[in-house]
């Protein structure tokens, strides 16, 4: 068991990037920010402390891959294209990625790619929106017309009724 002191916890996340979406922190694996020297240390009490770990400690350090910074195996890794990166070059390193790590252990998205096909189809829901729109906006038209119309006949007709 280690203590540390709590500065921070997160309420809500973003979800996707650059939308309107958020991920509660519930649903989100538990996650602490330690420094690479930490982690080593707490690995190793760990492992002291329960012999039996140690096997399991050995056959899953086995399955990484080499050069592990610290020794400790990574859950994650996030690359940040700069925006004069072209496609082909993003994509090319997204496979070696996939390949380096294997297919059912690596999952790649592309975030770039994702909201240009986002804005490729929103151009459709925006069109076909506008369209909905203009034809709830002529029938609000009309329908407003023939209350005019109705309204203006029954006042003429009580008025001649009166007189």
């Amino acid at each position: 068991m280690f203590q540390g002191r709590l500065i921070a916890t997160l309420q809500r996340m973003p979800g996707l990037y650059d939308m309107s979406a958020y991920k509660p922190s519930i649903y989100m694996t538990p996650g602490v920010i330690v420094s690479p020297t930490q982690m080593a240390y707490m690995i190793d009490q760990y492992v002291e402390a329960h012999p039996e770990a140690k096997q399991d400690y050995d056959n899953l350090m086995s399955e990484q891959p080499g050069n592990l910074t610290y020794g400790i195996p990574k859950k994650s890794l996030h690359v940040l294209f700069t925006p004069e990166a072209e496609p082909l070059e993003c994509s090319k390193l997204l496979n070696n990625l996939v390949q380096l790590g294997g297919e059912e252990n690596v999952f790649a998205f592309d975030v770039r790619k994702f909201k240009a096909d986002l804005a490729n189809h929103m151009v459709i829901l925006i069109a076909a929106s506008g369209c909905i729109a203009l034809i709830l906006f002529v029938m609000t038209f009309f329908q407003i017309v023939v209350s005019v119309q109705s309204a203006v006949r029954d006042d003429s007709h009580e008025l001649g009724v009166l007189r």
